[in-house]
């Protein structure tokens, strides 16, 4: 069994950053015991995300809603979908609907962009509770 596939089995993800640096989530699903395979086998799991990054699945390079990527992106990044949509060109959006423009590429663009200060982290508005609402429309 592959390193991502052990991984895959305990409802894990994995993706490659920059450099020797691996991102794996859900973080509720990592024990103690996985975490410690985690470290033991980096190496393994970098070689394969890197080969998975060189020759992605036929699937992934099949057409993908761009949309729904930047949307699962925002959420990764604690960002607003239209600040994603924002920083790309027509021909960006048309390359990630090819399948152009994977995931973990679209990631570490997004990356880049917050640590050049050209992607602020969102915060949403706060809800306005029914109950503000009303006072504030009583003279």
């Amino acid at each position: 069994m592959g390193a991502l596939s052990y991984l895959n089995a305990h409802g894990l993800n994995a993706e490659h950053l920059i450099g020797d640096q691996i991102a794996v989530w859900p973080e509720i699903f990592i024990t103690a015991e996985i975490e410690s395979w985690i470290i033991q086998h980096k190496q393994e799991l970098i070689a394969e995300l890197r080969q998975e990054q060189r020759t992605p699945p036929a699937k992934e390079r099949s057409q993908q809603n761009p949309d729904d990527l930047l949307r699962e992106i925002a959420a990764i990044l604690q960002a607003s979908p239209d600040q994603l949509h924002a920083l790309l060109s027509a021909d960006d959006i048309q390359d990630i609907a090819d399948g152009e423009n994977s995931r973990v590429y679209m990631l570490d663009y997004f990356r880049l962009m917050r640590a050049d200060g050209k992607l602020p982290v969102y915060i949403a508005p706060p809800a306005m509770d029914a109950r503000d609402d009303k006072q504030e429309q009583t003279p």
